[in-house]
């Protein structure tokens, strides 16, 4: 949240505002924003909105360019904050403001300035601005201080911007054309094979189990068993592909109605492929059961839970893989539990052509006790202060892979057993790899490496 004069204390002088504006996205474009949008051309409300894909990710940075002298008393620039703070309500972005002068700079730092900020300052700013129009009364007091943090406000006059843009173009400290615009093949002609987040369904099992529920139980009532997941629902029956436990038998089942079934019947129904989505999602989450997983229908993600919160890390070697961890305690500076990294898979199941298929992504959740995963804005802030996952990556893809091996997928050799056999597909060999291709091998893992580091930054 900072807010930078570059002006020093003194008087700044007055340029053409286009003119002002283009410098603007001149200095931007030297520090590796791409402009999207601009509201001399296409007539919208930002001035102008870039990204920074190098810093930002899919996050969207918003400019307001003020090629004048600007006080926070003036109400035009009081509802533009109102009409931003709506929008940011709903999807969130950067905010940046270029302003020639700054009107009684002092009470601009009592805002915009970190380490001078006044809460009161900036609650009578907030006030101000929900006085402005009736659309202003679902503004939120906690997203107007969060976007004001965010903020960056700019002193600068023309001719500095002039002087900046010439240092940055000299010094090239950011060096984006190298990333964006220069193409360099850098290639060396060896085969690679490439592998994609999906798995093929390639076979089905013999047998599937089944019972009808007791007169007096719903499929709501059995919905609050622990287990319920493994178990697939279909006209007052319930299926499974093991056979059923006493527990589930006695608690939930008519025992009269026993079903084996053969999977050429299945084959047969009406509702075959809704039936067999739901039950390979069974499949999974009933292997993940028996590696310890647990499974969250909320967030639809299976996750490892941390039982023994006095160790830092849950860890477990795989066949072929190298030894990883699946949980991570980060303390707090006075070692309490400060909260609880699980790494976990989302899967969804999808039909195409007649075939079925599994699509396999790393997901991130956050837990307070090592088991029960946390939602919310805490949750939000805690995942915002992680790099992104890239399933793309091949850091990430060989921790996905990683994933889907501990699950139990690949385990065993799933033929010769009840079950569905998958098989990892869209296996592309090409000709050439490029030689910088290394640069994303695990040999440097954040979460290993950076975060430790970071332990005050966690700390709320």
């Amino acid at each position: 949240m900072p807010l930078i004069n570059l002006e020093g204390e003194r008087e700044a002088t007055t340029q053409d505002s286009e003119e002002y504006g283009k410098k603007v996205i001149e200095l931007l474009n030297l520090r590796g924003y791409i402009l999207e949008h601009d509201s001399n051309f296409e007539g919208t409300f930002e001035d102008k909105v870039f990204r920074n894909p190098k810093l930002d990710g899919n996050i969207s940075t918003v400019i307001e360019i003020k090629d004048t002298s600007l006080g926070l008393n003036d109400k035009k620039f009081i509802v533009e904050l109102g009409k931003y703070l709506l929008s940011y309500q709903k999807s969130q972005f950067n905010l940046i403001i270029y302003v020639r002068n700054l009107s009684n700079l002092d009470k601009w730092k009592k805002v915009f300035d970190s380490v001078k900020q006044e809460e009161k300052e900036v609650n009578n700013l907030f006030e101000k601005i929900k006085a402005q129009d009736k659309t202003f009364s679902k503004l939120k007091f906690e997203n107007f201080k969060e976007l004001i943090n965010k903020t960056k406000v700019y002193q600068v006059s023309y001719p500095k911007l002039i002087q900046k843009i010439e240092e940055l173009k000299q010094d090239n400290i950011f060096k984006t054309e190298q990333d964006y615009l220069i193409e360099d093949e850098n290639l060396e002609y060896q085969k690679e094979e490439l592998q994609g987040n999906f798995y093929f369904v390639k076979n089905y099992p013999k047998w599937i189990y089944g019972y009808k529920f007791k007169e007096n139980i719903s499929i709501k009532d059995f919905w609050k068993y622990s287990q319920a997941d493994i178990f697939s629902e279909r006209e007052g029956y319930l299926y499974c592909l093991r056979e059923f436990s006493d527990e589930i038998i006695n608690s939930y089942c008519d025992k009269s109605t026993y079903k084996k079934i053969e999977w050429s019947e299945i084959e047969l129904w009406k509702d075959y492929e809704i039936f067999l989505r739901k039950i390979i999602k069974t499949q999974i989450i009933l292997k993940a059961y028996d590696e310890g997983f647990y499974y969250d229908r909320r967030k639809k993600i299976l996750y490892k839970p941390h039982k023994n919160l006095k160790e830092e890390k849950f860890k477990i070697k795989l066949q072929s893989e190298k030894t990883r961890y699946l949980t991570r305690v980060f303390r707090n500076s006075d070692s309490t539990i400060n909260f609880v990294l699980h790494r976990g898979i989302k899967f969804n199941v999808m039909g195409i052509n007649g075939e079925y298929f599994v699509v396999f992504n790393n997901f991130r959740v956050f837990s307070e006790d090592g088991k029960k995963i946390m939602i919310g804005d805490h949750a939000k802030r805690l995942n915002a202060k992680f790099m992104p996952i890239r399933a793309y990556n091949n850091m990430e893809k060989s921790k996905l892979h990683f994933l889907v091996k501990a699950i139990g997928l690949v385990k065993y050799n799933l033929l010769q057993r009840n079950q569905f056999f998958f098989d990892n597909c869209f296996k592309l060999d090409i000709e050439c790899k490029t030689k910088n291709g290394e640069i994303f091998q695990e040999n440097f893992d954040y979460e290993d490496n950076i975060y430790p580091t970071l332990k005050e930054f966690f700390e709320e």
